[in-house]
């Protein structure tokens, strides 16, 4: 679950969402009333690509006082986790099982002129990791209805600076970045 949250909202993704090795991004959740939302923070890295060309990535996720760290090794062709390890709250590191498609589904991807399309103007956002010039995009109707708005930033590790998921009853919630780097690599001896 947590994969789903780091690597799509609403079930996508932008398309120009691009990282380097070692970048990493944290964003913190809250509802739209600035309650905690879940996960209060939430991190994504690209750590590094092996030599056949699969992918490690790093999720870590803290809910209060408990940190959940997941590093996940893709094959981005086959659009698969094929190993997958964690740290627990506890601290216990080890190796998860992983069968086919039930760790990980890869978001869909944005097409660049459905993104242009969906722009609905700019926005000087002021957030944690420092002031920002965006370019708003809102959708409206996505998986389980009501309204998606991304709000992106060249410059970001995958140019998202906050987004916002508003339901059809009513509820909705922010991600906001925090912090962002190029520092990322193993926490948990993966590699």
């Amino acid at each position: 679950m947590l994969f789903s949250y780091a690597f799509a909202a609403n079930g996508m993704w932008l398309a120009e969402a691009t990282y380097e090795e070692g970048e990493r991004v944290r964003y913190e959740f809250q509802t739209a009333d600035g309650e905690e939302a879940g996960f209060q923070t939430m991190e994504r890295a690209f750590l590094t690509t092996g030599e056949d060309g699969n992918e490690w990535w790093r999720v870590r996720a803290q809910q209060n006082e408990e940190t959940w760290v997941y590093e996940a090794l893709i094959d981005p062709e086959r659009e698969e986790v094929v190993r997958l390890r964690s740290k627990d709250p506890e601290g216990n590191v080890g190796e998860v099982p992983v069968t086919e498609r039930t760790v990980y589904q890869s978001p869909q991807r944005l097409m660049e002129e459905c993104i242009e399309g969906a722009r609905v103007g700019t926005a000087e956002l002021d957030t944690p990791a420092g002031m920002c010039s965006t370019r708003e995009v809102e959708y409206t109707g996505g998986m389980g209805g009501g309204t998606v708005t991304w709000y992106l930033a060249e410059g970001v590790p995958g140019d998202v600076v906050r987004y916002r998921t508003q339901g059809t009853q009513g509820n909705a919630w922010i991600s906001t970045l925090v912090e962002y780097g190029d520092d990322a690599t193993t926490t948990l001896g993966s590699y």
